[in-house]
């Protein structure tokens, strides 16, 4: 049901910033741009669902076998929203560019309650 409305939405958001772009659509009935803009940032609300909260512990060591708990609030939204996706699909691996230039990688283990994050960067690069 998930996936559905998110096809909703991007296709709502797509005919939104059109109508935006040209000033109307008329078989849409989209009459105008402010309508377009609401039409364009109620899609964007559904395409991005905040699911529910995920506990996430970010891993010691490259098993994940240590980790500590980490505040989700602490975090930005592309930490949330990729928190949130590993919640929903255990078993995928996701992986968020950080604004600050870090890169996370999350995993929901199907047989654990938690999502492990490990942060990547040069210190973690090591060669044999």
């Amino acid at each position: 049901m998930a996936t559905f409305l998110i096809l909703v939405g991007l296709i709502a958001l797509v005919i939104g910033v059109i109508a935006l772009l040209r000033g109307h659509i008329g078989w849409a009935r989209i009459p105008n741009r402010r309508t377009a803009v609401i039409l364009a940032l109620v899609a964007f609300g559904v395409m991005l669902p905040l699911g529910r909260p995920t506990p996430l512990a970010e891993a010691t060591d490259a098993e994940g076998l240590r980790a500590r708990a980490v505040d989700l609030g602490s975090r930005g939204t592309r930490h949330h929203a990729g928190a949130t996706y590993a919640a929903e699909h255990p078993g995928s691996v996701v992986f968020v560019a950080s604004e600050d230039g870090h890169i996370s990688c999350m995993f929901q283990d199907p047989l654990r309650e938690r999502t492990l994050l490990w942060r990547l960067g040069p210190a973690e690069v090591r060669t044999r």
